[in-house]
């Protein structure tokens, strides 16, 4: 064999080495992508109560976890354009790109508030029985209970709030606490399914509050403070 012809075996055995390599990434990057993606969905469900409760550690790990969205993303655009005919370039690129549509497009926390009523409605029921039967009561001058176990879920925080009077209960379930004056949000059930009684019950709610029927005697409370 001449000196042309065994150097064109070693670069046909280099091109086939890092075409191996370069496959085996590509198959590597459509899991990372899907973990990072589920990372991120899994913010978007549970990051209002993780916020609520470990604001200050939560705050860096949210910081971390745009920054590895963005060089996942872009790494996945790199390499679709170092090599667009791979399809496995192409379903890591798609993976990222549905899930930016859909946050950007998609009515994401109705979607979220829908889930979350629909999920957790049976055991708010039991909460709301429990309170009738006055096995959950508020302490003297403050409208807080916290939720015996297995309740918990039901109200970010593990706590629902009562306002009730002679004639009326109304019920609480904590969506979205706030930090310091930036509004909160909540599933309110009303004993006498109406809205303006909720309004005269929580001295809270101001005017500019907005509160939503979701079915009989269930409400939707958002009370935006920026």
């Amino acid at each position: 064999m001449d000196e042309k012809s065994h150097d064109l075996c070693e670069n046909l055995k280099m091109e086939n080495a890092m075409s191996k390599h370069d496959l085996v990434k590509s198959i590597l990057m459509i899991p990372v992508s899907l973990l990072v993606v589920g990372i991120m969905l899994f913010d978007i469900w549970y990051g209002e109560e993780l916020f609520s409760d470990l604001w200050i550690l939560y705050v860096p790990v949210l910081l971390f976890l745009f920054v590895l969205f963005i060089v996942t993303f872009a790494y996945a655009i790199w390499r679709l354009s170092d090599n667009h005919r791979s399809i496995l370039n192409w379903i890591s690129f798609a993976i990222f790109l549905i899930f930016l549509l859909f946050y950007i497009l998609a009515p994401v926390n109705d979607i979220k508030n829908k889930l979350n009523f629909e999920l957790y409605k049976d055991k708010r029921c039991e909460v709301v029985e429990m309170v009738k039967e006055r096995l959950l009561e508020p302490e003297q001058n403050s409208r807080g209970v916290i939720l015996p176990e297995g309740y918990e879920s039901t109200s970010t925080g593990g706590d629902i709030v009562i306002y009730s009077n002679a004639d009326e209960i109304t019920i609480g379930f904590w969506i979205l606490k706030g930090f310091l004056n930036s509004g909160y949000s909540m599933f309110i059930y009303s004993s006498s399914d109406d809205m303006n009684s909720i309004r005269k019950l929580w001295p809270d709610i101001l005017e500019t509050d907005i509160i939503e029927r979701i079915e009989n005697h269930w409400f939707y409370l958002n009370a935006d403070r920026s």
